[in-house]
């Protein structure tokens, strides 16, 4: 099965990778048209969503700063971080079952979703 190359969203950090769609430069002593101006908003806004994920997952310090204790145990940090990400920005819902007969809990299911309102300031 062959796959075909998918292209990224990037700044102009990325400028010149293969698969990675950057904003138009203004060149040197010259302007941008009003047509790269435009894509440029359009990427620009497509990207800020991804952004404001990055700021609110580097608010936990153990991600923000030099990964310090043992490597085998990143990725269920990293996992964990995200999912207190999701449930704080309202993208992931738990869902507490409860018994028929007795009305007590019995399960928490989970769904996802980003059509969720997106505040991130509280």
């Amino acid at each position: 099965m062959h796959r075909g190359i998918q292209q990224r969203l990037g700044d102009k950090a990325y400028f010149g990778e293969a698969q990675i769609t950057t904003p138009s430069k203004k060149p040197k002593n010259g302007e941008l048209t009003p047509k790269q101006k435009a894509e440029n908003k359009r990427a620009s806004s497509k990207r800020i969503f991804v952004e404001h994920l990055i700021r609110v997952v580097k608010i936990f310090k153990i991600v923000r700063e030099r990964f310090r204790l043992h490597k085998r145990r990143y990725k269920s940090i990293i996992v964990t971080v995200c999912g207190l990400v999701r449930l704080r920005i309202g993208s992931l819902i738990l869902e507490i079952i409860e018994s028929t007969e007795s009305g007590q809990a019995i399960d928490v299911a989970m769904r996802h979703s980003f059509a969720a309102q997106f505040d991130l300031e509280t």
